[in-house]
């Protein structure tokens, strides 16, 4: 058995939609038992926030915690330094939290390794970051008294940095990720036609949604077009992937000129004429042939009517394509592009901003937990990334 420990102690923030208050505490209640099973024994005080009878009683049927009263207008330091006050007074290490977010499964356990080593706060590492922290109790005397219209954490974390003390950042210590995306059948386009050659040519993420009459297009077996989660695509798009360079089963590129439907540009006629000899023995593709890459947009993407997007091309997250644009090279994330040829008029927010987002990733967050943050997502950029990577406050 490991020896165990000085209790650590943990402060939440109870509120939100009761999907995700069950989505968060699920996973702190797994993040607690990694600790637990490290050796430390844990102990929670949450302040209950809500302001919907359904939360309330997710709330109320928690067991093991203390439970306090409190105001969605309360400011969240506020509300975190009663939680701190209240936990027993043999807690050494304090982990500051709350619904809006998940936890990984050991990302409490990495915390408390890290701050072992001496550290005041320890934030998780910016190349996956969180809004939870986990303090020395003593580092915590000043939380009550941190503005009271910013992230707690990150403001903490810049007060104690200012003062001199031991900030760290542990790295595996983020949020729980997951994978939503789904085959999606000619049935089950989500307003889009789909004319595939490969009954799993598509994939698509979460949320996705395409508007009336757009088309999304493979011809043969091997290609394949992956869409992410949380991407709004127009009335009138048309994404088809034609075929690109195949690979055999030693890397090396299969010569297509045998292939029947394939297209030509430097034969007599682009037509593939052999598809009006089915008698004659042209190839089928090689049963060891690979796709070399296949079409990728990422997630967040934003596609404007009329846009077409097309071969082997990669369309990074966030990304944001004007309507009639013509797409034959990737495109960076965050980008907006517009024109045929596409021209990149500008990046969506600084270069900054945009790596932070791309670290936080919250389009791999429990959809619960995006549902429930979704006034978060109408705030100020500056506000969102503050809140869920507050690391990087601190660069």
């Amino acid at each position: 058995m490991p020896d165990r420990s000085p209790p650590v102690g943990v402060a939440v923030l109870a509120g939100g939609r009761a999907e995700m208050l069950r989505a968060s505490l699920n996973a702190h209640a797994d993040a607690l038992d990694a600790l637990e099973a490290a050796g430390s024994p844990t102990c929670a005080v949450v302040v209950d926030a809500t302001d919907r009878p359904d939360a309330a009683a997710v709330v109320a049927a928690l067991d093991g915690a203390t439970v306090l009263g409190g105001d969605p207008a309360e400011p969240e330091a506020a509300a975190l330094a009663r939680a701190v006050a209240a936990l027993p007074g043999t807690v050494e290490h304090v982990v500051l939290t709350a619904t809006d977010a998940a936890p990984g499964a050991t990302a409490l356990a990495t915390l408390l390794e890290a701050a072992r080593g001496g550290a005041d706060l320890v934030l998780a590492d910016p190349a996956d970051p969180a809004p939870y922290a986990l303090a020395r109790r003593a580092a915590l005397a000043r939380l009550a008294d941190l503005p009271p219209g910013e992230p707690p954490v990150a403001a903490l974390a810049r007060d104690l940095r200012a003062a001199g003390r031991t900030v760290a950042l542990a790295a595996g210590a983020g949020v729980l990720r997951g994978d939503t995306s789904e085959v999606v059948t000619p049935g089950d386009a989500r307003g889009a036609v789909l004319d595939t050659g490969h009954p799993e040519a598509v994939r698509m993420g979460y949320a996705t949604y395409l508007g009336p009459r757009s088309v999304v297009t493979t011809w043969g077996p091997l290609e394949r077009i992956e869409i992410g989660a949380y991407c709004s695509i127009a009335g009138d798009v048309r994404i088809f992937h034609p075929g690109g360079t195949m690979l055999d089963a030693n890397g090396d590129r299969v010569d297509t000129t045998r292939i029947r439907g394939a297209h030509r540009m430097g034969t007599a006629s682009t037509f593939p004429i052999g598809i009006l000899v089915p008698d004659e023995p042209y190839d089928d593709v090689p049963p060891d042939a690979v796709a070399a890459k296949p079409m990728r947009i990422g997630s967040d993407v934003w596609i404007g009517a009329g846009a077409v997007v097309m071969g082997e091309v990669t369309v990074g997250h966030g990304a944001v394509i004007g309507a009639g644009a013509v797409v034959r090279r990737d495109v960076a994330p965050y980008e907006i592009v517009v024109g045929n040829p596409q021209v990149v008029k500008r990046r969506r927010f600084d270069d900054a901003t945009c790596e932070r987002l791309l670290n936080v990733r919250w389009w791999d967050w429990d959809p619960a937990i995006v549902r429930g943050n979704h006034t978060r997502f109408a705030a100020p950029i500056d506000a969102f990334v503050a809140r869920f990577d507050p690391a990087g406050e601190l660069a």
